[in-house]
């Protein structure tokens, strides 16, 4: 650190970046929230031989509640599978970054 005149250091300038492992300075912000859970109750079952308008209704209904069934856990599985591959490629980072040390230590 420079000496000001009269021998005097000068005050700390403001703290820089944290300092630590180089694999926790590549890490994304904040990453984003995982979807929305199930809805795990479904309606009621359907007749499995509808005869009236109620009926239809009823089937149309449980069709579209698996449909969204269906939407939101291929959405958590895309999800999952995003978050999976950040981390692998956060575990080779870290273990060529940790090879590097070893092969080369200070």
């Amino acid at each position: 650190m420079p000496m000001q005149p009269g021998g005097i250091a000068p005050p700390p300038g403001p703290p820089g970046p944290p300092q630590g492992h180089p694999a926790f300075a590549r890490q994304e912000p904040t990453p984003p929230p995982p979807p929305a859970p199930l809805s795990i109750t479904p309606p009621p079952l359907p007749p499995d031989n509808p005869q009236t308008e109620e009926d239809r209704q009823k089937v149309a209904r449980y069709e579209q509640w698996l449909t969204q069934q269906e939407k939101q856990i291929n959405e958590q599985l895309q999800y999952c599978e995003k978050e999976i591959s950040k981390l692998r490629r956060q575990k080779k980072v870290t273990l060529d970054e940790l090879m590097l040390h070893v092969a080369f230590p200070n």
